[in-house]
Formats: C-alpha cells, sequence, structure tokens
C-alpha cells in the first residue's frame, strides 16, 4: 500500500499535484467495499463506477480523504465486515485526511 506522507516543507498543495479530492459519505466507502468484496450486492449499473473509483485511486489518480466521522461511523460495523471496510478505507485514501474545520 502506498501512503503520500504530509510534507510541511513542499505543503499539501503541491503534494496534491493537481489530482482532484472527491470526498465520500460514508455510504459510498461501504459501496466500494462491496465492488470488492461481494460485487452481487452492488446495483449492476453502478458496478463500473465504483471499480473505477477504486482504479483511479489505487493509480494515484484522484484523492479520497478520510475524516474523522468515517472512523466513527466505521465503528459500528462488527467483525470482518468492519475489518474488510477499514483495510479498503486505508488503502484507497492513501493516509490522506480531512483536517479539522476549527483549525483551519
Amino acid at each position: 500500500m502506498k501512503v503520500d506522507v504530509f510534507d510541511p516543507v513542499i505543503g499539501d498543495e503541491v503534494r496534491r499535484n493537481g489530482r482532484r479530492v472527491i470526498y465520500l459519505d460514508q455510504n459510498m466507502w461501504i459501496r466500494l467495499s462491496q465492488a470488492v468484496l461481494t460485487p452481487d450486492r452492488v446495483v449492476p449499473s453502478e458496478l463500473p463506477a465504483a471499480l473505477r473509483l477504486i482504479d483511479l485511486a489505487e493509480s494515484g489518480k484522484v484523492i479520497l480523504p478520510l475524516s474523522g466521522a468515517h472512523w466513527f461511523e466505521t465503528m459500528r460495523a462488527y467483525g470482518q465486515r468492519r475489518v474488510d471496510l477499514a483495510a479498503l478505507m486505508m488503502r484507497l485514501s492513501r493516509g490522506w485526511v480531512l483536517r479539522d474545520p476549527l483549525l483551519v
């Protein structure tokens, strides 16, 4: 798994390198997880888009940041489902997180 590590010298704008940042609500993270693990549970018309977004994130062409809310909502899942979802979120986010708006 590749992680984009923050470097305060170059900053986020340079590190972002013009890539689009796409924020996903938790239900979309779940959809991406289903696309990988249980594709039969994804609406057939949505599966190609989910797989394409996964490919774009894994190849580093887009950024899918995580927020504290994502982790809070992931805690509600149990067992292997939570492990699989959290692992996919970490893999696709590549270490990108949203900053606390009160600190920005």
